[in-house]
């Protein structure tokens, strides 16, 4: 007969505070499931569920990412883009195209912010888990999943964390993005039962189509930057 003490039945798991809110306080709940994901995320996402509904990770998931939306309509309402400073010689219609040119209001923005972060954050999480999960499914990482999509949302919803970084002033978004990264990389292990390699793929996938994009259109930029220049040396 065996010494060890009886392993644990599967109901005494430990499970993330925020899904089991029901049973405490709320609001002690939220900050115990945020300081978990902030210091410890492997042992976060152990204890994260891989299904259970939609409600309580998108409700974690919406109230980090308003939060961090707020974060950056406030600091960009007060410090000047810096593309605005290095290209200040654009045409005004190119300035105003991109919004350099226009003078900050802050009554009617202040007045929208609210309920456009709020559809923002929601879409966001949707739209972002569904792009995720056409990338988990393309690399191969679903094939041990027994979550699916909800899965995949799930980790958007708690990779929301990083949104916290957007209260450091200038360099908060890149922090962001890269404490998002190494969440959702951890995530997608866990709730899809897939390889870190794996994992790495479905997440940089994306990113480095859209940072493809961004070059393209970078390029277009420079190009009318560089057209807009030649032809007011001509003009002279």
């Amino acid at each position: 007969m065996s010494s060890l003490p009886p392993s644990p039945p599967p109901s005494a798991a430990a499970v993330l505070p925020w899904e089991n809110r029901r049973d405490r306080e709320p609001f002690g709940a939220f900050v115990d499931t945020l300081t978990l994901f902030a210091t410890r995320p492997d042992e976060a996402w152990a204890m994260t569920p891989e299904k259970g509904g939609f409600a309580s990770p998108l409700l974690f998931g919406w109230i980090l990412t308003f939060l961090g939306l707020a974060v950056r309509f406030i600091y960009r309402r007060i410090f000047l883009s810096p593309l605005a400073r290095v290209l200040p010689e654009l045409p005004p219609g190119v300035r105003e195209m991109f919004g350099w040119g226009r003078p900050r209001s802050f009554g009617c923005a202040i007045a929208a912010m609210p309920f456009v972060a709020a559809c923002a954050a929601v879409a966001g999480l949707f739209i972002g888990a569904a792009v995720i999960h056409i990338c988990v499914l393309l690399v191969g990482a679903a094939r041990s999943s027994s979550s699916g999509y909800e899965g995949t949302f799930r980790v958007l919803s708690y990779a929301s964390v990083s949104s916290l970084a957007q209260i450091i002033p200038f360099v908060g978004g890149l922090i962001s993005f890269v404490w998002w990264i190494v969440l959702a990389v951890k995530g997608i292990r866990r709730m899809h039962r897939t390889s870190t390699g794996r994992a790495c793929a479905a997440v940089l996938l994306p990113i480095a189509v859209i940072c493809l994009i961004v070059a393209v259109a970078s390029a277009a930029l420079i190009a009318l930057f560089v057209a807009a220049r030649h032809g007011s040396s001509f003009a002279r």
